[in-house]
């Protein structure tokens, strides 16, 4: 009984220890880049020596492996659906898109890192999409199809839909990591505007009802 509580804090310090590491490598694969950083550099940015380091991961690549495992973990802990009651779907909607806002914020530079690399490396593509897009893709379906059988929403292909919204937020993403300074400083209104055009189009009463007459 008395091994329990020095095992949960010798847990506690190898966790702390692994995300310290893992989230000095993420800022610098994104500021510099993956392959024109050392380990060397990592282990000096999260304050441990370069053999402190090969304790949690054996190589450049395990650290990248490392951050979309990190990005996996919190996407699943992330309120990603917001508890929206089942007849509020807009809100739903807009609420979506703010929580996916903040989840890119806090996690910017582990995206950034992953995104930068998942091109050039198949392992790690292939790893991006089992542990990160298809599981993220599922939940978006599995409320999209709640609410198709709620007939919040007309009937639709759900898969598409999904696809299309995730690339939205992956665009809208893209352009936060530029900086983009609409982008940065109207997410809110961002979510907000998106939620209108999915809802109502773009197209003014008018137009649309000249289409409807025809």
């Amino acid at each position: 009984m008395s091994d329990k509580p020095e095992s949960t804090r010798q847990d506690r310090k190898f966790a702390q220890r692994w995300e310290q590491i893992l989230r000095a490598a993420a800022d610098l694969f994104a500021s510099q880049g993956f392959h024109r950083t050392t380990t060397k550099e990592i282990a000096e940015a999260a304050h441990v020596s370069e053999g402190t380091l090969y304790n949690y991961f054996s190589s450049k690549n395990d650290l990248l492996f490392g951050i979309v495992g990190h990005l996996a973990k919190s996407q699943v802990s992330e309120d990603w659906f917001p508890d929206s009651s089942p007849e509020d779907v807009r809100q739903f909607f807009s609420s979506m898109l703010r929580y996916r806002g903040g989840f890119a914020e806090h996690n910017q530079a582990m995206l950034q890192a992953a995104l930068s690399e998942i091109l050039a490396d198949a392992q790690l593509r292939e790893r991006y999409y089992q542990q990160v897009v298809k599981p993220d893709m599922a939940m978006l379906e599995d409320q999209l199809q709640t609410r198709v059988d709620l007939g919040q929403i007309r009937p639709i292909n759900v898969p598409l839909t999904a696809r299309y919204l995730s690339a939205l937020w992956n665009g809208l993403f893209l352009l936060r990591v530029i900086n983009d300074p609409t982008v940065v400083s109207d997410w809110d209104e961002l979510a907000e505007l998106i939620t209108s055009i999915t809802f109502e189009g773009v197209a003014s009463k008018n137009i649309a009802s000249e289409g409807a007459v025809e």
